[in-house]
């Protein structure tokens, strides 16, 4: 058994250890702790494998950069424990170099930015918790709160559409792309959270001829936010028709009317 001076020494030399360590993994160019694999410039000093494609040079010294990996730094890696890149916003986790990424992935305290940055250039960002109560507060002309089917408006004039919405189901959040490209119109969902729950909801989304028994419906799983959108409409994840075909569907005041539903998936079995 270990005398009890050299137990309290040894938990001191540990955390005094991984900290210095991480000193040494901090990335001169955006000043996270690197993970595997690790490059160097010609002066020695290391960079991140995410900031490496974006420079030139190297920012601490201005050398070039080489094709050459610091392997004795990527071992000491597994010497010590990683904290989140989400720390900042709250979280206190820390993980190995083989799970710490797992975990940044599905971080309950990961930043998002507002849905509409781009449309609105709203610059709010905060963790998911908070973004329902800002999108209430800043965007709730925008913002859907699903009690069976939701009534939604395209206009069919506009060339270059480009809609957006966000509709809350189940105690869940989705963003709903509408775009215009050349003569097809698409219609994705994506489901803002973990992505492997995306799968659990699907939506439906109905066109009607007004006083006929014409209609269009289309159903599809909902994908990840994390999915890139040209990505969702190229893959034909999504509803995508033809103009020509919609146009049927015009009402007389010259909109076109549709109808989504959110709604969950049963299980396979």
């Amino acid at each position: 058994m270990r005398p009890a001076c050299i137990e309290v020494v040894m938990k001191t030399v540990k955390p005094d250890l991984s900290q210095g360590l991480l000193s040494e993994l901090q990335c001169p160019g955006c000043m996270e702790y690197m993970l595997p694999p690790i490059e160097t410039c010609m002066n020695g000093h290391n960079i991140c494998s995410k900031c490496k494609p974006k420079l030139k040079e190297c920012p601490a010294c201005r050398k070039p950069l080489l094709n050459m990996r610091n392997f004795a730094l990527e071992n000491l890696t597994r010497k010590i424990d990683y904290p989140c890149t989400n720390r900042k916003f709250g979280c206190k986790e820390t993980h190995s170099v083989d799970f710490i990424i797992d975990h940044q992935v599905t971080c309950v305290y990961a930043p998002f930015t507002c849905p509409f940055l781009k449309h609105n250039k709203c610059a709010w960002i905060d963790i998911l918790k908070n973004l329902k109560n800002h999108l209430l507060e800043c965007h709730s002309q925008d913002v859907r709160e699903q009690n069976g089917e939701t009534n939604l408006i395209i206009n069919p004039e506009s060339k270059e559409l480009r809609g957006y919405k966000v509709m809350f189901a189940y105690n869940e959040m989705f963003y709903i792309y509408i775009q215009r490209r050349a003569t097809n119109y698409y219609i994705a969902v994506t489901y803002v959270g973990k992505p492997e729950n995306a799968s659990k909801y699907g939506y439906k989304i109905s066109f009607k001829k007004s006083e006929s028994i014409e209609s269009i419906t289309v159903c599809h799983v909902s994908r990840s936010v994390n999915e890139e959108l040209n990505k969702i409409f190229e893959s034909g994840n999504c509803f995508k028709l033809p103009y020509d075909l919609l146009k049927r569907y015009v009402t007389c005041d010259g909109q076109l009317r549709y109808k989504l539903e959110i709604f969950e998936v049963s299980p396979v079995r």
